[in-house]
């Protein structure tokens, strides 16, 4: 037997510590006995890249996630781009460095960084009315934004509130007086850069951000050519379905209860065939989808009516393949000692049980991944619409590190001209401060239909982390690589987050 070479030996006992240190991070008892670990940050390069390169494909497969592009900072550069996974499960093609998500709410950061530029240099005002800096107030209808300031609207406590599907002007309290998490603020500070800048947002953040930064693979609207470079995003069934069927089931029983009480007492019938509930049913079905409309915005919807359809059509068919292999079996049909005429004499239930079974079968649709519509190309939107890799946005946070551009003093008073939130988590302007074991992080994190993403910052070490990936779910993920980049035990933990279409 040949021996084996030193060389190979050291790259297989290197992948062997770099995987079981990296498992050993993982549990929290180590932690406990291991705190002077500081996550990645403080590891060798090259035990970094191995662990990576072990861990995120795994938990990929684990997660049901298809992608992941993962970038780390370290002492203010750039040190690393990693990517795993397909960004498209129908061709299988791979996630490379060029491969561009959705960063979705990561783009407020970056809009911040900008808009703050802007604020230094004397365009914008941060404490005085914003209305009155602009040439044209933002037209958007439902209140009054006259004395709204940029502070506000950074720090998320203007009072707009946060469907950008269907944004209106509405406050839901004073300004300033607490925090409550505004999209639609973001768009009025749009405008306001557009009408301030006489040019459109992506050209005024193209030259604040993008170009100084290097980079050149950010886009708020995306050009045609780049198409091709976009991940495609997934979400599991359930999520779109949900959206739909809550609401339908609480108005089917408050519209079946209506119906039932119509008979029974105006009517003055009191047995209540299955067929009387069919029209209230569908009343609660066109009734949820008109409430749930404005909320969802007209481009996600069709999306989300097929998909709830297809799921109800696919549960139908398995209730009556049960219900069929009942009656074979025998278990429908008269009971014992009656008399019957058709199906008078079937139990309801069977019938009860086999819906239920066929819920029980359905499960397996319900946690498939599928895939939803891309955002369209021209579509932009500071709150939202911003399409980027990893290593651009490692190379924004190597930037915000450096102070590129806005300037130390500028850049603290991002980081810590701050609203409380939680007792742990406050928000500067335009990004999010937690505190966790006795350390300062600064974050962001994206979520629209099919990707997730965060974005942490570690200050005191100049280093910092960026995931995004291709599904709904990969915030868990994130949270993990972010946690153990990081050194934070079990984990880089997100705020609670709504369903994010």
């Amino acid at each position: 037997m040949q021996r084996i070479s030193s060389a190979v030996f050291k790259e297989v006992a290197l992948s062997a510590l770099a995987f079981f240190c990296f498992a050993f991070s993982l549990s929290p008892a180590a932690a406990d006995r291991y705190r002077d670990d500081q996550g990645m940050l403080s590891w060798p390069q090259e035990e970094m890249v191995q662990a990576m390169e072990l861990y995120v494909p795994r938990r990929l497969a684990e997660l049901d996630v298809p992608g992941a592009a993962i970038a780390v900072v370290r002492d203010g550069q750039l040190v690393y781009e990693g990517t795993f996974g397909v960004a498209d499960t129908w061709n299988g093609a791979p996630v490379r460095k060029e491969t561009l998500f959705e960063a979705a709410s990561l783009g407020k950061s970056v809009s911040a960084y900008g808009i703050l530029i802007l604020a230094r240099e004397g365009f914008l005002p941060l404490d005085a009315p914003l209305e009155k800096a602009l040439p044209r107030p933002w037209p958007m209808e439902g209140g009054d934004v006259s004395a709204l300031t940029v502070r506000q609207l950074l720090t998320h406590t203007s009072g707009l509130g946060n469907n950008i599907a269907a944004p209106d002007s509405e406050l839901a309290f004073a300004p300033g007086r607490k925090f409550s998490y505004s999209g639609i603020g973001y768009m009025y500070l749009q405008h306001a850069v557009e009408e301030i800048a006489a040019a459109d947002f992506q050209t005024v953040m193209r030259d604040l951000v993008f170009a100084p930064f290097g980079m050149s693979e950010s886009y708020f609207a995306l050009p045609s050519g780049a198409l091709g470079d976009m991940a495609r995003g997934y979400v599991p069934v359930l999520q779109p379905v949900l959206i739909i069927l809550l609401p339908f089931l609480a108005l089917s029983l408050v519209f079946i209860g209506a119906g039932w009480a119509l008979y029974r007492f105006a009517l003055d019938r009191p047995k209540y065939y299955w067929t009387d509930a069919l029209p209230p049913a569908g009343l609660a079905f066109v009734t949820a989808v008109a409430l749930v409309w404005p909320y969802i915005g007209t481009g996600r919807m069709p999306f989300i009516l097929i998909v709830t359809v297809a799921y109800l059509a696919a549960l139908a068919v398995l209730y009556f393949i049960v219900s069929f292999l009942a009656g074979l079996f025998g278990f429908h049909g008269p009971r014992d000692g009656t008399l019957s005429r058709g199906d008078e004499g079937s139990g309801r239930l069977v019938s009860t049980v086999s819906f239920l079974i066929a819920i029980g079968l359905s499960v397996g649709i319900l946690s498939q991944h599928i895939p939803v519509p891309r955002m369209p190309a021209g579509e932009l939107n500071a709150a939202s619409s911003l399409r980027s890799t990893a290593g651009d946005l490692g190379r924004f946070m190597a930037g915000f590190i450096q102070a590129r551009r806005l300037g130390t003093e500028w850049r603290e008073r991002m980081m810590g001209e701050t609203v409380p939130v939680t007792s742990n988590m406050e928000w500067g302007l335009g990004i999010g401060m937690r505190e966790a074991e006795g350390r300062k992080t600064y974050w962001q994190w994206g979520a629209n239909p099919g990707f997730a993403s965060l974005m942490v910052i570690d200050p005191a070490r100049r280093g910092g982390v960026v995931i995004l990936t291709n599904s709904s779910d990969g915030d868990k993920l994130a949270q993990e690589v972010a946690g153990q980049v990081l050194g934070l035990q079990p984990g880089w933990e997100l705020p609670a987050a709504a369903v994010p279409f």
